[in-house]
């Protein structure tokens, strides 16, 4: 089975261009490596890279960045490899269980080896570790360090790629859609459990406009949750079904309380609610024909296939 994300080439500009899920959008891809020239002199508005504020995310924009057509699809195939380690150990292990992290972050690492034929290997090689970034834990910091951000942006553009592939049928929304909010909830609670505020929950919560409703903890709450705060979050319970599960929760008035240790499964409901809203974009943008040719005038089509072993 294959799924594809489609790149168009223009013989007058001699750049890739990447079509996104918002319709219209587009990221320059240089053919080497190199950064668009006009004129001799780069053209900065192209290259500007915003800094991450947060090592995690929600992916809701592309990056604002310029990426060659080889590191485009190294990402691509690195961010399959993780999804697929993560498909493979679901059918063997009990998700989140002590056995499953172990062998994950053991996947995630051999994901990450990106071994260059010493013969062939040039000044421009760049070594990319996608799966050991994911299993890192960084000091905060770091955060704004050279090789944190351009690990950040890596996750962005690979996470992008993938998505857009993966929107085109509803088998492939499926899969993906269940192993990135998989992997998302492993990396809050092993890069976010360092203990730093500025690399928290809380802090990804500000970020991502996220806000729960809290309320003050009472005696009778204290009967059921178990906290060191005093506060919880009130939220509707088809929000933490998963907690509701394993008891985490009181239920009352057809809300749910939760403890602020628990507030893991409050974003991660959120995010995999942003991220289908993004695959059902995806998939009116491939039923459009997946991209609108009237604007991309006087472009040679080229494909890029991904293949699903």
């Amino acid at each position: 089975m294959f799924v594809y994300a489609r790149i168009c080439y223009s013989t007058h500009l001699k750049q890739y261009c990447f079509s996104d899920m918002n319709f219209g959008q587009t990221k320059v891809l240089s053919t080497h490596g190199q950064v668009p020239r006009k004129s001799g002199r780069a053209n900065k508005s192209q290259i500007a890279v915003k800094s991450y504020s947060h090592i995690l995310h929600m992916y809701k924009t592309i990056p604002d960045s310029v990426i060659s057509l080889e590191k485009f699809e190294k990402l691509a195939m690195y961010r399959y490899r993780v999804l697929l380690a993560m498909d493979s150990l679901a059918a063997t292990n009990i998700k989140f269980s002590d056995e499953w992290y172990k062998k994950l972050e053991a996947r995630l690492v051999e994901v990450a080896d990106d071994k260059i034929d010493p013969k062939k290997e040039t000044v421009t090689d760049e070594v990319i570790k996608l799966g050991s970034f994911m299993k890192s834990q960084p000091h905060h910091s770091k955060l704004y360090s050279k090789k944190l951000q351009e690990e950040i942006l890596n996750d962005h553009w690979s996470h992008q790629i993938l998505k857009l592939a993966y929107s085109r049928t509803e088998e492939n929304r499926k899969w993906f859609l269940e192993h990135e909010v998989d992997l998302f909830k492993f990396r809050m609670k092993k890069q976010l459990s360092t203990g730093n505020k500025i690399l928290s929950i809380d802090s990804l919560m500000q970020q991502e406009n996220l806000h729960f409703e809290t309320v003050n903890l009472t005696p009778e709450l204290h009967k059921f949750l178990t906290t060191s705060f005093n506060e919880c979050y009130r939220v509707d319970w088809t929000k933490v079904i998963p907690l509701i599960m394993q008891y985490k929760v009181h239920l009352s008035g057809g809300f749910a309380f939760v403890s602020k240790e628990d507030a893991v499964d409050l974003v991660v409901d959120e995010y995999k609610r942003e991220l289908s809203k993004h695959l059902a974009k995806g998939a009116r943008h491939w039923a459009n024909g997946g991209m609108d040719y009237e604007n991309f005038r006087g472009l040679k089509n080229h494909i890029f296939f991904l293949k699903k072993f």
